[in-house]
């Protein structure tokens, strides 16, 4: 399950990064402390489904792991959308809840701030039967499409080798997409960092590449 990886990892390499971004960076410790939050506050609200509409990278996966420690299903929107493109996501795909940023105001649904849904109890949380996360296609070939997976499934997929604590990866995909949910899944296991550059554009790429020390990356040519 994707919660106890990030625990395994926070107990092995708590001041390792496992997100670095133009907005900020975050450990292994500090993520799995927020995401046990919000997955007590999901649970307390009573949300088994919700969207996320999020810009930092690592608020994104600090909602992942929250998503599969809480048993709620998650599904990450993309991150180059505007605010009437996120209400019609949420409308297409049922969800009455989207975690945003506090300025984003949505049609038909209730939104909430990561702050506002991180719990303040510490109830130790029990291991949920399900794990469900729904992953958006890009939309290349029309509106996206979601796709029914479950992070107890995912997190079997991934070879993890010997712990990369000193390894940065390339986040080339949008953690929306499966390409990214991959490459998040690997850093996770093997216990490296997740590096995401401000914009898809290719200067700003390489510039992350370089001002980052960036490792390794897995991108289609």
């Amino acid at each position: 399950m994707l919660i106890e990886v990030v625990r395994k990892a926070a107990a092995e390499v708590p001041d390792q990064p496992v997100v670095i971004s133009s907005s900020g960076s975050e450990t292994y410790s500090d993520c799995l402390r927020r995401s046990e939050a919000v997955a007590r506050g999901l649970l307390e609200r009573g949300i088994d489904r919700f969207g996320c509409a999020l810009a930092a990278p690592e608020d994104v996966v600090v909602v992942a792991v929250a998503s599969s420690a809480s048993g709620s299903d998650a599904c990450i929107y993309p991150n180059d959308v505007d605010a009437a493109g996120l209400s019609g996501l949420a409308e297409r795909f049922s969800h009455s809840v989207v975690v945003t940023d506090g300025a984003i105001e949505l049609q038909g649904c209730e939104t909430v701030s990561l702050e506002e849904l991180a719990s303040t109890t510490t109830e130790p949380l029990a291991i949920p039967e399900r794990t469900p996360v729904l992953v958006l296609t890009t939309g290349t070939t029309g509106e996206p499409k979601g796709a029914r997976h479950d992070w107890s499934q995912l997190v079997k997929a991934v070879q993890s080798r010997d712990p990369e604590p000193g390894k940065r990866w390339l986040l080339a995909y949008n953690l929306s997409q499966f390409g990214g949910v991959q490459i998040l899944l690997h850093a996770l296991a093997n216990r490296a960092t997740l590096v995401a550059p401000p914009t898809r554009r290719a200067n700003d790429v390489i510039a992350t590449i370089r001002e980052r020390a960036v490792t390794h990356a897995s991108a289609t040519p």
